[in-house]
This record gives C-alpha cells, sequence and structure tokens, in this order.
C-alpha cells in the first residue's frame, strides 16, 4: 500500500560492532541489546525506504502444478498395470536371492532388508493422513536466510505476507548473511513495502545457522517457520503447516514442497520427482510413526519452546 503522500516512515539501524551486525527496524520494536553477545546495541535513524510495486510473481501466485492435465483412463490404466508387473517382477528377484541365501548371506540380508524397505515405504505411505485443519492460527515468525539471493529474495518476501495469514499475528524476519550483491538492498526495499518486516545484515558470512539463530532470538512469535531465500510459499501454506502444531506433543512439521522451474529441462522434471517421492512417500510414511527423521530447510515449522 503506497505512503499516500505521507512523511516518510523512520527507520533504525541498530548495530552491534562486536559481533559485526545490524537490525534495520521501521514499524517493529527496535532491540536494545544484541541478541548474540547481549551488548548495548548503536542506534542510528534514518528515513525509511520509499513504497514499490511487488516484484512479478507475487500478486496472483499459484502453483505450477496446477497447468498439468489429468491423463487419460486409458493412460491411468496401462500405467498402473505397468506399474504393478514392475512391482511383481521386482518381488520375484527378491525372492530368488532366498535360494542363493547362504553363499552370501550377509549381501542378501542387505539386499532383502533395503528392497523390503523401499516396498514398504509406499505402502505405509498411503495410510497417510494430513493433519485436520482446527482453525490453529497462534502467533509465529517467519525466518529467512539468505546469501547472494538479489535475484529471487523480493519475490520470497512478497508471496509470504501475500500467503493469507493474519498480519497481527505474523512477523517476518530476514538475515543477509554477508552477501556480495544487492541482496541487502532487496530487503530494505521490501521493508518499505512492508514496514513491521524486520532486516538483519551480517557485515560478514556467518553461515546459515547463525542466521536461523538470530531469527529464533528476535522472534517473539510462539512458532518459528523457516523458508529458504529462494522458496516461494503458496496461499495457505503458513496456516496449514502450523495445524499439526495444534498438538502440544508435535514438535516440528515439514511441509510439502514442489520444484518451482520443473518445466525447464529433464533435470528439473528428475528433481520434481525426487522432491514428490520425499514428501509424499518417504515424509509421509514416517509421519504415520509420529517420527518424521529430517525436517528441510526449505518450508518447515517448529515449536519454540
Amino acid at each position: 500500500m503506497a505512503n499516500g503522500g505521507r512523511s516518510p516512515l523512520v527507520a533504525t539501524r541498530c548495530r552491534c560492532g562486536a559481533c559485526r551486525l545490524s537490525i534495520h527496524v521501521v514499524t517493529a520494536s527496535a532491540p536494545m541489546v544484541c541478541p548474540f553477545c547481549q551488548s548495548r546495541l548503536q542506534l542510528e535513524t534514518t528515513s525509511a525506504r520509499p513504497w514499490t510495486p511487488e516484484p512479478e510473481g507475487v500478486v496472483g501466485a499459484a502453483s505450477v502444478h496446477e497447468k498439468y492435465r489429468p491423463l487419460a483412463q486409458g493412460w491411468v490404466t496401462l500405467l498402473g498395470i505397468v506399474g504393478i508387473m514392475l512391482l511383481a517382477t521386482a518381488i520375484v528377484v527378491k525372492l530368488k536371492n532366498l535360494e542363493y541365501f547362504y553363499y552370501q548371506p550377509w549381501v542378501n540380508l542387505y539386499s532383502l532388508t533395503v528392497g523390503a524397505f523401499i516396498l514398504s515405504r509406499f505402502i505405509i505411505a498411503a495410510l497417510y493422513v494430513a493433519p485436520p485443519d482446527v482453525g490453529f492460527q497462534p502467533t509465529a515468525a517467519v525466518v529467512i536466510v539468505g546469501r547472494n539471493e538479489g535475484d529471487s529474495i523480493a519475490k520470497t518476501i512478497g508471496r509470504i505476507y501475500a500467503e493469507g495469514y493474519p498480519h497481527d499475528r505474523l512477523e517476518v524476519i530476514v538475515v543477509n548473511d554477508g552477501s556480495t550483491d544487492n541482496t541487502l538492498d532487496e530487503m530494505l526495499n521490501a521493508q518499505g513495502r512492508h514496514p513491521n518486516l524486520i532486516v538483519v545484515d551480517f557485515e560478514e558470512n556467518k553461515g546459515k545457522r547463525h542466521g536461523m539463530a538470530i531469527g529464533a532470538l528476535l522472534a517473539r512469535g510462539e512458532f518459528l517457520i523457516y523458508v529458504d531465500s529462494h522458496s516461494f510459499v503458496l496461499p495457505g501454506s503458513i496456516h496449514k503447516v502450523l495445524q499439526g502444531l495444534a498438538d502440544p506433543t508435535v514438535a516440528a512439521v515439514p511441509g510439502h514442497t514442489d520444484v518451482e522451474n520443473v518445466h525447464v529441462n529433464a533435470l528439473t522434471k528428475m528433481q520434481d520427482v525426487r522432491y514428490f517421492v520425499s514428501y509424499r512417500v518417504m515424509k509421509a510414511a514416517e509421519s504415520v510413526f509420529g517420527a518424521v527423521s529430517c525436517c528441510p530447510g526449505c518450508f518447515s515449522a517448529y515449536r519454540k519452546a
């Protein structure tokens, strides 16, 4: 929303010389001490960046997978038959190993175990049921850490604000991890569009874990949502991923992720299949047992406590 000719907002830069970092705020509360070393921050006020339009791809965002056309029933039947034949062949080959089991028992045991594990993931994943929508809308902080992501960071930030989660329950913290391009400039421009955005600038590269840590230390929300600097959330994503955390025994929930540039070439199509298997099969199967082994950095929510 444009400023409407009013006086420009005042931005505050809070700098820690010891840790070589700055925290830029406009309407968000300015921290008084460094989240890392707890020393008093040096405050400097300037004019906030002016409002500029959102980058292309923020307004009216939709999944690239919505362009997929459903297969005709004949193709579905044919692919189903081929899939059953491949599965039957794999089972027969594994059972054939039993005839020669004692020639190389450890190798065959490993082969049978891996085969059974992979096949079981597909069967167990079919039992997965997504957490129901119970209207859970707690305070949450989205943390984004990026280095040299000037070509995508503005779109990432804009998509979070356009996602639809109530802004009075949402914090957004972006961390520039010592970029050498225009990443910080794009973050500050985004702050001109969204004055409650908190921008952290590491004057030297510290690594992603330091960026994730300072986001957690600055966040006031009950839950943390980490989004990669080149990931673009779809409408309703934040609300959906938080529903699993309505259960107080759940500590973290990974969201489903697809490949944005799936239509570019064969490699991106292969990567999209890999993502599908990773989330819709492997993590879905793990979730049935309530024990997801890893929450990916591209989009996951955590109980801050």
